[in-house]
């Protein structure tokens, strides 16, 4: 079944769709590798959603679909550099092309604002780094031996 995606502002409403939505998603990857997760309670990641929509540095989307809430991300303004994320995807929803509409809808937001990108992950695992390569984020470190000298990186750097 097709489903019709639209991506649009997130707004105050949305916190609780994101905080169900980002615990399971990162609740899942944290499992997956053995890691504490990242939000230990719908209330946590609530509470981020609140603040990240509510702050006026920080510009949100969210991707719906007949009006249900499948994902979210959030580009920092604060300076120069603008920090792209947390992105979150509903988990049964991951891999259809909802993620790549949230993180082409920051990227055109922050292109008109900032020269460079930067994502707020400090580790990012080889599955993420592929679909952030086809955004023309490089990863900046030699972790995965994909790092390149910073004169010869694209503008925009994991």
């Amino acid at each position: 079944m097709l489903m019709t995606v639209s991506i649009r502002r997130a707004q105050a409403a949305d916190a609780t769709a994101y905080g169900r939505i980002s615990h399971a998603a990162f609740a899942a990857i944290a499992t997956q590798h053995n890691f504490p997760p990242d939000f230990p309670s719908v209330e946590a990641a609530t509470g981020v959603a609140s603040m990240l929509i509510g702050h006026p540095g920080f510009y949100g989307v969210v991707a719906a679909s007949d009006g249900r809430i499948l994902g979210s991300n959030f580009l920092d303004e604060r300076s120069p550099i603008g920090g792209i994320g947390p992105i979150t995807v509903e988990p049964s929803l991951q891999n259809k092309g909802i993620g790549r509409q949230l993180m082409q809808a920051v990227i055109e937001c922050g292109g008109k604002e900032h020269a460079r990108h930067q994502t707020g992950a400090g580790c990012l695992s080889q599955s993420l780094i592929v679909p952030l390569c086809k955004f023309g984020f490089c990863y900046a470190r030699a972790a995965f031996g994909h790092a390149r000298p910073a004169a010869q990186a694209p503008a925009r750097r994991v």
